[in-house]
């Protein structure tokens, strides 16, 4: 899901220098909690996580705010995660070039920032608004997203037959349960099947089609119409996507058909190492601030 409807990162930097502007110390949480509150903010964007969901969206971006803040000169941290505006940071506050003040800005008049944040000039435009972090996710998403290409690009190069078997190793790799590849002989709408449980009682049924074009709803109806009197479980997946009469027409029927659209295939496999292997591996660390500051 896109954050362009959270402000960025260096949009926060004005309101956190003017909350502490008042001159007292404030603690990190506290300077984040009133700084969210001056915002209309829906419960699903407080809620919202980071791509590798290790922190909410907005939170994450006001700490770098107050980071880029402190490494300007604007805040210290009289101890550790209690901060203040400095003298500089008041002198800002107070003179028109306030309401300049962004990452840019901070990058034009503050030489600590420049070295901390990316100078690579080709790169400056888009990174410029982002924090380090969000950069790098940046690189990893489109590093994915070429992968994606190759994976459907390599599923075209195969037989029909692959392709089929790739989806039932899909949904066995999810953890569905343990599943096989219909007979080329006897498709009848029916690619593969995924037993759920040991006695096969619970089983769903499994449709591929390696399309370039979008799947229409006659397509999933024949599906539906193979189920019938078996199982209400099915997974119909493309390598492309569905018309929107697919949608409604599933709205209207008692079986519950999963889609998985071409988009959506590529992501699944990349995210459960079908066809895909990890290259390499880096490790992101951060100050352990416990360790600095032990109780006395």
């Amino acid at each position: 899901m896109s954050n362009t409807d959270i402000p960025r990162f260096d949009e926060f930097m004005k309101p956190v220098l003017k909350f502490c502007g008042d001159g007292k110390e404030h603690i990190a949480k506290e300077i984040k909690n009133t700084v969210m509150s001056s915002y209309d903010f829906s419960d699903e964007q407080l809620s919202r996580m980071t791509p590798k969901g290790n922190a909410f969206v907005i939170e994450d971006r006001l700490h770098w705010a107050i980071y880029y803040l402190r490494i300007a000169g604007l805040l210290t941290s009289v101890s550790r995660g209690i901060h203040v505006i400095t003298k500089e940071g008041l002198n800002l506050l107070e003179s028109n070039e306030f309401e300049k003040l962004n990452l840019k800005y901070l990058q034009q008049h503050y030489p600590n920032v420049v070295e901390k944040h990316s100078s690579n000039k080709s790169k400056k435009n888009k990174a410029e608004n982002k924090t380090p972090v969000e950069n790098i996710e940046d690189i990893v998403n489109n590093l994915n997203e070429n992968l994606g290409k190759e994976i459907l690009e390599n599923i075209f190069s195969n037989n029909p037959y692959f392709f089929e078997k790739v989806v039932v190793e899909l949904l066995e790799a999810m953890g569905y349960g343990e599943g096989f590849v219909t007979k080329k002989s006897h498709d009848n709408g029916v690619d593969g099947i995924i037993k759920q449980d040991v006695l096969g009682l619970d089983t769903i049924y499994v449709q591929a089609k390696r399309y370039k074009n979008k799947v229409g709803i006659n397509d999933v109806k024949n599906f539906a119409a193979s189920m019938e009197g078996e199982t209400n479980k099915g997974v119909f997946i493309t390598t492309s996507d569905f018309d929107k009469t697919v949608i409604n027409y599933l709205n209207k029927i008692n079986k519950s058909i999963i889609l998985i659209d071409g988009q959506k295939l590529v992501e699944l496999m990349i995210k459960y190492n079908l066809g895909t292997r990890i290259a390499t591996t880096y490790e992101i660390k951060e100050i352990d601030s416990d360790y600095f500051n032990p109780e006395m």
